[in-house]
């Protein structure tokens, strides 16, 4: 009967043992988890501001491309012409 109950309480701390283990992943495995959602809404959000600034730049290069454009359609000034004719009969 020693034995017997030597080999039952062995089995009692070993099982203890293991289930302290098992609690101790879970708890490991939970905070992993709590750590990727907060590294993938990061992400997002991060995502999400890149795509904005993305959105506003190439509305301002449209933008720019509009202005140069009718710049480049307008007549020249008077000045302009007149300093372009003196340059031409200098050289």
């Amino acid at each position: 009967m020693d034995e017997t109950l030597e080999r039952e309480l062995f089995l009692s701390k070993t099982h203890e043992n293991i289930i302290s283990q098992r609690e101790r992943l879970v708890r490991q495995a939970e905070w992993q988890l709590e750590g990727q959602e907060q590294f993938q809404f990061t992400l997002v959000n991060k995502w999400q501001q890149a795509k904005k600034r993305n959105k506003s730049l190439l509305e301002d290069i449209k933008h720019f491309q509009a202005v140069f454009k009718e710049r480049m359609e307008r007549p020249y000034s008077a000045d302009f012409i007149t300093l372009k004719y003196w340059n031409e009969t200098r050289n």
